[in-house]
């Protein structure tokens, strides 16, 4: 494709746009993020660090398939100055930030500044790449490598040179060692490549060996690095395949509301339809391009659908198998939208055309709900498994929050200034569909943390407090000082929380008695109490 369209004006834009694009992407990504209360697939990492050593997680996936280095990372956090909201989520916000940046960097010779300005832009404000940005789970930075490797190796072929192969390689490896089920992504250049230097030996860019060595060494790099977990744990990777659903239709209807960032079909229609236009402009320019990229996503679409693994029915599972080609969909949307500009001979039309439909996508999005104040759970599946509102409801029924009406301690909350008080919650589960605390905050609008049981509860929902764990979401109940210090107004027991919960909870007895005769003796009656809470001012 190698051509720039640019003019003048573009050129000297693209700086300015892309300043622009990473200001609103920091923003989105660290918006409220110290408050988060890490859940659901942020444990998988926490327990192996709490549980095991270095040496353990190198060698084993483990069975909640944490990711080996990241883990490695939040160990050696918690080993010297101890693991926090923000240390446990920096490699994913480094990772999200990046590619704004990188990937339109890297395709701006491809497709032109003002089409790499407006990437730049789309992938500043997708709802998905926000998310796992802001979510510690390897997706962010895994997607970045994946795509630097995609890009890098195009570039290889194309203009040689031995940093385009030395970043596909890096890419490759540090993709399918944060997350190997984007293994046969990465791998699928260098098979396209090798294909292509056997069948046209005189035309191909290179030679059949040249990209079988690069690949030997790819391969070695990685079984440094994943060899000894597949030697001392492969079952826990096949355990995950040959689940019960796969691949469907109503899938690939959830991935394109995902990667479009709304749950309107009219809307997401339109940016599939440009994606589909600027698929068509490149095919026009440079077809064997949109071969490379179609090949990459047939390969690894194949794998997913061959080996089902657990869940890929459902579209946040789909979806983040297939992450790297969001941009590449964007990217897409961004050619169709520098094609337009052609065509109209108006300056203004890409960045115009750019903020019309990033605006309604961002209304008809996820983002301003999570964008809320005060919200502690934006990363809760609520707000990122699905954006439509017929899911959604599916959701509501498949939690029950309609089974039980909310106690009217919350309520009598929600008639206050809101963020104006602070509560400590206890206990929980740390399961997101386990997790009634969003739907009582969503009412309420007031500020909420988790409170740890330590001696009576060990079921792996809490963490040792201090030393190596040093979470500002996380309090000790019985840390009184903390709890003052830190300026709670109220600590909330729930009584019985498996009965709470009803199904979604296990059947587990949590002993409440001992704290609840502490805190009567030292800070009074409670101001609350029914069946399901038992509430004390502390402030």
């Amino acid at each position: 494709m190698a051509e720039n369209r640019d003019r003048p004006r573009g050129r000297s834009a693209f700086p300015w746009i892309l300043g622009l694009a990473v200001v609103l992407g920091a923003w989105l990504r660290f918006d409220q993020l110290l408050a988060q209360i890490p859940a659901d697939d942020e444990w998988h990492a926490l327990r192996a660090v709490w549980e095991h050593d270095f040496a353990w997680i190198f060698t084993h996936f483990g069975i909640s398939d944490y990711s080996i280095p990241l883990a490695l990372y939040d160990e050696l956090l918690a080993n010297t100055i101890g693991l926090g909201e923000l240390g446990l989520r920096l490699p994913m916000l480094a990772g999200g930030l990046a590619t704004i940046v990188l990937v339109p960097v890297l395709v701006r010779p491809l497709v032109g500044g003002r089409a790499a300005g407006s990437l730049a832009l789309l992938i500043a404000t997708s709802p998905m790449l926000v998310y796992f940005s802001r979510y510690a789970r390897p997706y962010a930075p895994a997607t970045l490598a994946a795509v630097c490797a995609l890009i890098a190796a195009w570039r290889w072929r194309e203009e040689g040179g031995g940093r385009w192969a030395g970043l596909y390689a890096a890419g490759a490896v540090l993709a399918v060692w944060l997350l190997p089920v984007y293994g046969p992504l990465v791998a699928a250049p260098g098979a396209f490549l090798f294909a292509e230097g056997l069948l046209r030996p005189r035309r191909a860019p290179h030679a059949a060996s040249r990209v079988l060595l690069l690949g030997l060494l790819v391969g070695l790099a990685l079984a440094a690095l994943l060899g000894p977990a597949l030697l001392n744990d492969f079952g826990s990777l096949t355990d995950k395949m040959a689940g019960r659903r796969g691949i469907d239709l109503e899938t690939l209807r959830q991935v394109a509301s995902l990667y479009s960032g709304t749950g309107d079909p009219r809307l997401w229609g339109v940016v599939l339809a440009a994606a589909f236009v600027g698929g068509l402009v490149v095919l026009r320019r440079a077809p064997l391009l949109v071969a490379f990229v179609a090949w990459a996503l047939l390969v690894q679409l194949a794998v997913l659908v061959a080996t089902r693994p657990d869940k890929i029915n459902s579209g946040i599972t789909c979806g983040r198998y297939l992450l790297p080609f969001q941009p590449l969909l964007l990217l897409a949307v961004a050619v169709a939208l520098g094609e337009l500009d052609r065509l109209l001979r108006l300056p203004a039309a890409v960045p115009v055309g750019a903020l019309a439909l990033g605006s309604a996508l961002f209304v008809d999005g996820p983002l301003p709900g999570e964008l809320a104040r005060p919200n502690d759970f934006t990363n809760h599946a609520w707000h990122q498994y699905y954006y439509d509102a017929e899911s959604r409801a599916g959701l509501v029924d498949y939690w029950g929050r309609h089974r039980q009406q909310l106690p009217p301690f919350y309520l009598q909350l929600a008639e206050l200034e809101p963020g104006s008080v602070h509560l400590l919650e206890t206990p929980w589960f740390y399961s997101w569909h386990r997790i009634k605390l969003r739907e009582a905050q969503a009412v309420h609008h007031q500020h909420v943390a988790v409170g740890f049981l330590g001696r009576d509860l060990n079921l792996g929902n809490e963490l040792p407090l201090g030393g190596e764990f040093r979470f500002r979401t996380f309090v000790d109940v019985g840390d009184y000082d903390e709890i003052v210090r830190r300026g709670f107004d109220y600590v909330v027991f729930h009584n019985d929380l498996t009965r709470e919960l009803k199904k979604s909870a296990p059947l587990v007895h949590i002993r409440l008695g001992t704290h609840l005769e502490e805190y009567r003796a030292r800070f009074g009656p409670p101001v609350y109490e029914d069946k399901r809470l038992t509430v004390f001012a502390v402030r």
